[in-house]
Parts: structure tokens; sequence; C-alpha cells
């Protein structure tokens, strides 16, 4: 069944009982098509859970990504999404894409949302690109088309670039790196310009130790005093992100909903201000599987949640550094 143009009308309105009515729709194909999402209901024993709210509908562990070819329906992959691999296990997460054109349209969609038209973007993201097949790669491949404006390791190519741009009037430019290599490059080069927005996303990737979001904000802080700092929260099994304007706290897009699950009981869920495990709600994934929870923690708040980092004994994807309250 195709829901792609519910999906893109969501982002024309927030209309939180349109989500609502078409998430429930997803669920009903998504509990029937989907053969490893029906084993799993059968398995736990909710293959006849009728939900009538977000938090009622059962959320798939994303660990299935690695072993199992999550589609609902019938059909052929145009593409396929793999984790980063930078752990020490052999299976990588891997999404099959159905159509890499509404992937595009839904990332640009959220993207066009909090980022002003006409921005002069540039991306710093190494072991992305040197591992092959990432959604992130696509994600800015998309965002960017020009193939010159992705960068590894040339941190003074990419630093007389962004002040060559910075140099025209009224020109705006946004770096979007991987956490690692914005670090590092804090440390060697600093621009003092507010017309420059800095985005990070993953973790160190056991490239350096994890720190804390607010001092890794403030050492970005110290190299770009006056540049916005933002974060970007996006999963290769997910087609659409979630963005923290303040590098925090991270809101939903018009098609995704966090649900945080109680840490005990999986089926329950968390209070607010209370460390859960993060379940996310994407219905940009209706032909594979719209319900995960997640291998991270998180905190509920009214209007987004805080990343807490990974929980013990689950593989260190790196998807975002932790946040300090």
């Amino acid at each position: 069944m195709d829901f792609s143009k519910q999906v893109l009308d969501l982002y024309n309105a927030n209309e939180p009982e349109k989500f609502l009515q078409l998430a429930l729709a997803i669920y009903e194909y998504q509990s029937k098509s989907n053969k490893v999402y029906n084993q799993y209901l059968q398995l736990i024993g909710r293959e006849n859970v009728q939900p009538t709210s977000l938090d009622q509908i059962p959320l798939m562990p994303i660990s299935f990504f690695k072993y199992h070819d999550i589609k609902s329906g019938n059909w052929t992959a145009q593409t396929l999404f793999k984790s980063s691999g930078t752990t020490q296990y052999a299976h990588r997460s891997t999404h099959h894409v159905h159509s890499i054109d509404f992937y595009n349209d839904v990332i640009k969609r959220g993207f066009d949302k909090i980022i002003e038209p006409d921005t002069e973007i540039f991306a710093l993201l190494p072991s992305y690109m040197e591992n092959g097949e990432s959604s992130l790669v696509a994600m800015m491949q998309h965002l960017i088309q020009d193939d010159t404006r992705f960068y590894l390791y040339s941190h003074e190519d990419l630093f007389n670039i962004i002040q060559s741009q910075l140099a025209k009037p009224n020109t705006k430019v946004l770096l979007l790196g991987v956490s690692f290599a914005l670090f590092d490059f804090a440390q060697t080069y600093s621009i003092d310009s507010d017309r420059l927005t800095l985005m990070f996303t993953g973790g160190m990737k056991n490239r350096k130790a994890e720190m804390t979001q607010e001092l890794f904000i403030n050492h970005l802080k110290e190299a770009f005093p006056k540049s916005p700092i933002m974060s970007e929260f996006g999963m290769t099994e997910m087609f659409s992100q979630f963005y923290a304007q303040d590098g925090i706290l991270f809101q939903p897009s018009a098609s995704t909903f966090p649900i945080i699950k109680d840490m005990n009981d999986p089926f329950q869920s968390a209070p607010e201000d209370r460390v859960g495990q993060l379940g996310i709600i994407d219905l940009a994934n209706f032909k594979t599987i719209s319900f995960i929870q997640t291998e991270d923690l998180a905190i509920k708040k009214s209007n987004g949640f805080l990343h807490w980092g990974r929980m013990d004994q689950s593989d260190l994807r790196g998807c975002a550094l932790l946040y300090n309250p």
C-alpha cells in the first residue's frame, strides 16, 4: 500500500489528529503485511492489539534490521542503506529503500523547516563516506548536489572555502559534520561569524572519549563563538530525521513521533523528565516498519526529547553525544 501522499501532506500543516489516524492505518497494514513484525507481535502476544493511541502501538526492536529483511509487502529495493559498521559486530543494519525519490522528498521537507533557503552547505563526514551505503551521505548528497563540498580530512581546504563564502555579503553557510571531525576542526581553526551555522551528528565513533553535549558544544563555541550550534539525529533504520536547533532538545519532524518507554516495562511509556528507552514512530517508513524500539536512552520533554546515549551492553552506534542536565 502506498501512503506516500499522506505522509508528505503532514508537512503542510501540524495536525496531530491526522498523524494519529495515519499511524493507526499504517499499523493496521504493517501488522499484517510485514512478516517479521507480524511474527514479533505473535511472539509477544500482541497480534490482536487494536491501538487507539500512539503509545499503544507495539514497537519492533531495531536489532531486527541486522538479521532480517524488513519489508511491508512484496517489492524490490532501489537501493540499500547500511549502518556505519564502526563496531566489532559482523552484522550491519540494512534498510531497504523502496523509492530514493520519496526519501529525498522527506528529508528535504524536514530540512527546509529549520535551515534558511539559499544557505551554502558543506559536509565533513569521514567514516560515513568511507564505509559506503550511508543514509547520511545520501541525505547530504541530495541537499548539497555538489561533490566538491564534501570533505574528509582536508580541514585547511574546508576552512579556506568557508572563509571565501563568508567574504561574500549576506551569504550564510552551514557546516554539517560528524562530531569527532568537527571536534578536530575546532581544535585548529576558528571563525567568528554569526552567518556560519554548525550542525553535528553522530558520536565520536571510538576516535575520542565520549563527552556530554554541553562540553562538546562549549568546545565548538570556543572556536566559533558567534555560530548557532545545531544537531541532527538520524538512523539507518529511519527515513526521517530529528533536529535540535539548540544542539540539545530534539524535536519531531512532521512524519515522526518519539515515544520514551519505561526501562522496566517496554509496553509502558515513561513519565516526562525521566530516562527511558527511546522509541520512534516514523511514518515515512511505511514500506518497512514505522514503529521502532531503539537501543538508545532519552528523556521525554513536552516538545521533544533529550538524547541520553546508548543503553548498556548494546552496540556502540555513536548516533549522538551524551546529554548532561
